[in-house]
């Protein structure tokens, strides 16, 4: 991957959300940052909310590396500062919204709910603010706070969409003449965030895109380890910044394997999404055939039980999950192998060619994630109902890019071929005959699949896991004979 000349400054925006329990970290990862410090040739700002005490944002300069000392033994390039970041003199609060995107006089002061950090107009504040307008400066972008991929909350509210995310960096990457300037890298420090959904809406506005496809520990990144990088290897290249900055965070986490961690990584060439997309557009144009015939039905179901998966099997691995379709051993003789060209095409694009691929570095620790190639897709095996035919969270689904197109690019349908594929697999109901059909009644499940019966608090990013007991259950049912 070749990317324009740039200077070797870098400029980090970093915006943490330490809403739902992660304040605490938020402060940890900002001590480090001061700790570490920064060289003459990175600049970092961050912005930090708490929900604990206060409502107000705050923004914090990371101060230049200071002298190193002599200790015993040799050199410490470390400072023993690690911020005061009550100190007046180190931290900024943010009141008001320069650039607001809200209905109010640029400048106004701003109220407490609309300063929470999953507004999409706070993150389009500080972004303006701090972003370098010089064309040659090197802007790396990092958003850390709970996150739920594809469908769902991010930064610990609803009102952040991936939908509103991309019109965020829409108008962050727009220059005076109309064109766009893209942002270097975006770091997500949060969970389910490197999926082929997410980088659609960012393609636009990113060029690498570093995330992981499985849940990340509350502690988030090593901070200190991203600096270090970032001070000792700013002159490398965009994809060799974000290759290092991927394996530092494997290998720092590799050593928690011995505690049951797991974790996953990877960099995504956002330049090459249209060709994933048009790649997932013909697989999902030949399974919304496949699944109309029993035979490759089933060996859909059997691949998608057997592939990597994520977020209580809501997600799936794609290279994987093409792995397995294409098995021999799933394939049942007679049976036509339309969808073996089609999953070749979407693992070629996703790994290929080095300098051709999207996942230009994927690497992760422990057991749990180790059937991870860089990018999953939602894949659920049931979705929740409100009506007899109606799929709530496909209903949002259908409304991202990835699906429906955006501009002058088409969609996936991957949406079409995801309820195509629950109608066909959900499970009948029992006792059901031609006679007593019309005794059908429709009941919205409220067991622990539904209502989160067991759940947990979470200890990563993303939320709590959901027990499941029938995978794809039926909605309707008919009154027991007993009864």
């Amino acid at each position: 991957m070749k990317t324009s000349p740039k200077t070797n400054h870098w400029n980090v925006m970093v915006y943490m959300a330490g809403e739902k329990s992660l304040s605490e970290e938020c402060i940890f990862s900002i001590k480090e940052l001061y700790r570490v410090g920064t060289a003459p040739n990175v600049n970092v700002v961050v912005q930090f909310h708490s929900d604990v005490i206060d409502a107000i944002p705050r923004r914090y300069k990371i101060k230049k590396q200071p002298p190193a000392k002599i200790i015993s033994g040799g050199l410490s390039l470390l400072g023993d500062e690690d911020g005061e970041l009550n100190n007046p003199e180190n931290v900024e609060a943010v009141t008001t919204l320069k650039s607001t995107v809200i209905a109010e006089p640029s400048g106004r002061k701003a109220t407490p709910k609309q300063l929470r950090a999953s507004n999409p107009a706070v993150l389009k504040d500080f972004l303006l603010t701090h972003i370098e307008q010089d064309s040659t400066a090197r802007q790396l972008v990092i958003l850390s706070g709970h996150a739920s991929g594809a469908v769902g909350d991010f930064l610990g509210g609803q009102d952040m969409s991936l939908d509103k995310l991309r019109e965020v960096f829409d108008a962050v990457t727009e220059q005076p003449n109309g064109t766009t300037r893209k942002i270097d890298i975006v770091m997500m420090d949060s969970c389910l965030m490197s999926m082929a959904e997410v980088a659609y809406e960012l393609r636009d506005y990113v060029e690498l895109l570093i995330g992981a496809e499985g849940f990340e520990l509350s502690t988030g990144w090593p901070y200190h380890r991203i600096l270090d990088t970032l001070n000792t290897q700013g002159a490398d290249d965009s994809p060799t910044l974000a290759r290092s900055l991927v394996s530092q965070y494997v290998r720092y986490y590799s050593d928690y394997d011995v505690a049951g961690v797991s974790v996953d990584q990877a960099v995504c060439n956002l330049t090459l999404h249209q060709k994933l997309a048009d790649a997932v557009a013909a697989l999902a144009k030949v399974l919304i055939k496949g699944v109309k015939d029993s035979a490759t039905l089933n060996r859909i179901l059997l691949a998608h039980w057997r592939a990597q998966s994520y977020n209580a099997e809501q997600y799936v691995d794609l290279w994987d999950f093409c792995q397995q379709l294409i098995d021999p051993k799933l394939i049942e003789k007679g049976v036509k192998d339309d969808i073996n060209d089609a999953c070749k095409a979407v693992q070629l694009v996703i790994k290929g060619d080095p300098e051709s691929s999207f996942v230009i570095h994927s690497c992760y620790s422990g057991a749990a994630f180790q059937y991870s190639n860089g990018v999953s897709i939602y894949l659920p095996w049931a979705a929740d109902t409100c009506e007899v035919k109606d799929f709530p969270p496909l209903k949002q689904y259908k409304n991202l890019a990835f699906h429906k197109g955006h501009k002058d690019h088409t969609g996936t349908g991957w949406g079409t071929f995801i309820q195509t594929y629950l109608e066909k697999a959900r499970r009948k109901v029992r006792y059901l005959t031609d006679e007593n059909e019309k005794d059908l009644q429709y009941f919205a499940p409220t067991d622990e699949t539904r209502v989160g019966l067991r759940a947990s608090p979470p200890y990563s990013k993303g939320g709590s896991g959901r027990a499941v007991k029938m995978k794809n259950p039926p909605v309707e049912f008919l009154r027991e004979p007993c009864l």
